[in-house]
């Protein structure tokens, strides 16, 4: 590997862990940030292409993170869902008073 893919190399890992430790507010909030200069037009092509890669890395942050709170939030809707039944079986079979208390 060459010297200069290396150095690239490096600094995408950088790149990398740095959008991994930014909440969603802040990766989102640079994003709008980037898309306003990117409208407004008055960066230079090499800038605007940088300003644009870093945007998609951001977009992919922030979808990463979006679902990973869609899953917790199936998985405690399930996991509510599993306790109330369990706790309508139990009502059900009279080993629980109205107050939830157990007889």
């Amino acid at each position: 590997m060459k010297e200069d893919e290396k150095g690239q190399n490096n600094e995408q890992e950088m790149e990398n862990e740095v959008l991994t430790e930014l909440s969603f507010e802040e990766a989102l909030g640079r994003l709008e940030k980037i898309v306003q200069e990117l409208e407004e037009g008055n960066l230079s092509l090499e800038e605007s292409l940088q300003n644009f890669q870093e945007g998609i890395k951001l977009s992919q942050a922030c979808r990463e993170i979006l679902a990973k709170a869609e899953y917790k939030v199936h998985y405690l809707l399930s996991n509510m869902d599993e306790e109330s039944s369990s706790e309508e079986v139990e009502e059900d079979e009279g080993l629980v008073d109205e107050e939830g208390e157990e007889e």
